[in-house]
C-alpha cells in the first residue's frame, strides 16, 4: 500500500485521458526549463528518493543503490550538492542493508534521514557535517518499529512519521530527547502509512500517505498535528495514495499523488491526483498529465506553490513537471537524451538563495539495474 503513495493512479484519470493528444491539449508555454546535472557514483540498481536544500551550495539527497533485483535490498545511498554537481558521500558507517527514504536539513551539521533496513526496521541517521551516523531513538532496532519520512522545524525540531507499538505516530525531537506522540486515529493502524511529513507556516505538522478503506481497497490520507491529530476527509479515488502535501496555510493545502481505480486492462497505468484543501473540502484540479503519478511538490521563497514533479505514461522518455503560474498549473517537460533514457523523478525542492529548483530520481523505469541515481536542475525562468 505505501508504494502506491509513491506511484499510484486513478481510474477516472485513465478514462479522462485516453491518448497522447488529449494530454497535449493542456500543455502551455514553459516558464522554465530543466537540464540534467551530474550525479555520479551510484551502483546500478539505484535511485534518489528525496532531496532537501539549505542554500546554493548545500543540498542533500538520499536513496538506495546496488539493488540486485526486484524484491531484493541494496544499501543506503546519500549525495551532497555543492552548487555545481552531486558527490556521493560515504554511508558505510550506517552498517545496514536497505535504503534511505527521506531527508531533511536543519543546519549543515544537522541533516536527518530515515530509512528501512532489510528486516523492515526503521533507521534514523544524522549527517554531522563530516559523516553519517546512526541515531538511537525509542524502539530503534526493533522490527516492529518503522520510519517513513522526516521534516525539520523551528529551533532544529525534528518530526518523523512511522509505526511504533502497532500504531501510526509521529516521533518528535525537541532538541533534547526523542518522544513518540499520540497514535493517529485511524480504524486500521497496521494498514495505514504516512510517507511524507512537512511543517506548515503556522507550525502545524502535515503528513500524508494512504489507509485501508475496506474490502481490499485503500484511499489517500492527509492528517495535521498541532498537539492533537486532525484527519482530513479522504482524498483521491479508490486505491489511491498521497505522495506529498504543501501547506500554504491551514485552510490552503495542496496534495499530490495517484490512484489506480477499479478494473481496467492488464498493465493499466495509474492516474495522477492533484487536489486542494480549502479548510472544508477537497477540490480536484486539472493537472494536464494523463495516466501517471504526481510524486513531489515544493514551494517558492514566499511559501507559494512552485513545482510538482511527476511521471506520465504517454511520454516516458522525459520527466514531467507542473509549474504554478500564479493561477494554474502548466506542464513543463524535462530534457530528453542519453543521461536518463526513461527518467522517474521522486522529489523536487527549492534551492534557497537562488531561483533554482532541484529534482532527484532514477535514470530508468525500474529501481533495478541498470537504473542509477539521477537529478535535474532548472536552467531558466
Amino acid at each position: 500500500m505505501s508504494g502506491l503513495a509513491l506511484a499510484g493512479g486513478a481510474g477516472q484519470a485513465w478514462a479522462r485521458t485516453a491518448s497522447p493528444a488529449a494530454s497535449r491539449a493542456g500543455e502551455r508555454a514553459a516558464l522554465a526549463e530543466w537540464g540534467p546535472v551530474p550525479s555520479p557514483g551510484s551502483e546500478a540498481g539505484a535511485h534518489l528518493r528525496k532531496v532537501a536544500a539549505l542554500g546554493p551550495k548545500a543540498a542533500w539527497a538520499v536513496g538506495e543503490e546496488a539493488r540486485p533485483a526486484a524484491g531484493q535490498r541494496g544499501r543506503p545511498l546519500a549525495m551532497r550538492w555543492d552548487g555545481a554537481a552531486w558527490a556521493k558521500s560515504d554511508t558505510s558507517t550506517l552498517k545496514f542493508s536497505g535504503g534511505l527514504l527521506s531527508v531533511a536539513a536543519a543546519a549543515p551539521d544537522a541533516v536527518w534521514a530515515v530509512g528501512s533496513a532489510a528486516d523492515g526496521s526503521g533507521r534514523l541517521v544524522r549527517w554531522n557535517g563530516t559523516t553519517w551516523r546512526p541515531v538511537d531513538f525509542p524502539g530503534s532496532g526493533s522490527a516492529d518499529t518503522q520510519l517513513w519520512a522526516v521534516a525539520t522545524g523551528p529551533g532544529r525540531e525534528v518530526w518523523v512519521t512511522g509505526r511504533q507499538a502497532g500504531a501510526v505516530r509521529l516521533l518528535h525531537w525537541n532538541g533534547k530527547r526523542w518522544k513518540w506522540l499520540a497514535p493517529l486515529p485511524v480504524a486500521e493502524p497496521t494498514a495505514a502509512s504516512l510517507v511524507s511529513v512537512t511543517v506548515g507556516p503556522g507550525g502545524a505538522v502535515w503528513a500524508s500517505g494512504s489507509q485501508n478503506t475496506g474490502e481490499g481497497t485503500w484511499g489517500g490520507l492527509v492528517a495535521r498535528w498541532d498537539g492533537a491529530w486532525t484527519v482530513l476527509p479522504a482524498v483521491g479515488s479508490i486505491r489511491s495514495g498521497i505522495s506529498e502535501v504543501l501547506p500554504v496555510a491551514d485552510d490552503d493545502v495542496w496534495a499530490v499523488g495517484a490512484a489506480y481505480g477499479v478494473g481496467g486492462p492488464p498493465g493499466k497505468p495509474p492516474g495522477a491526483v492533484l487536489a486542494r484543501w480549502d479548510g472544508a473540502a477537497w477540490t480536484y484540479v486539472e493537472d494536464h498529465i494523463g495516466p501517471g503519478a504526481l510524486l513531489g511538490i515544493t514551494a517558492d521563497d514566499a511559501g507559494q506553490p512552485a513545482w510538482i514533479c511527476g511521471w506520465e505514461f504517454w511520454d516516458q522518455k522525459r520527466s514531467a513537471y507542473l509549474q504554478w503560474d500564479g493561477s494554474a498549473w502548466q506542464l513543463v517537460r524535462g530534457p530528453a537524451g542519453d543521461a536518463a533514457p526513461t527518467p522517474y523523478m521522486y522529489s523536487v525542492a527549492r534551492v534557497p538563495g537562488t531561483s533554482s529548483y532541484l529534482s532527484v530520481g532514477r535514470t530508468g523505469a525500474s529501481e533495478n539495474p541498470p537504473s542509477t541515481a539521477y537529478s535535474e536542475l532548472t536552467t531558466g525562468a
